[in-house]
């Protein structure tokens, strides 16, 4: 007894049109919850690579680690 159990959450930013702002609520929304001191893991499937630029990463074409490379292996 006594014990806390964690529980994760998974949230999905979704839309078919481009240019609605999936990326930039999803970008927001894991540094509003990484701000409270919550762990946060963002995957960015959209080959334009904005969430990585929008983390720091200058040159997200030429990462080494990304998603497209870990489905292509």
């Amino acid at each position: 007894m006594g014990e806390t159990q964690k529980t994760a959450h998974t949230l999905a930013i979704a839309n078919r049109k481009g240019g609605c702002g999936k990326a930039v609520t999803a970008i927001r929304l894991a540094a509003g919850i990484a701000k409270h001191g919550k762990r946060v893991l963002a995957i960015d499937a959209d080959s334009q690579g904005s969430m990585p630029v929008s983390f720091g990463a200058a040159e997200p074409d030429k990462l080494a680690n990304t998603l497209a490379t870990a489905m292509t292996q």
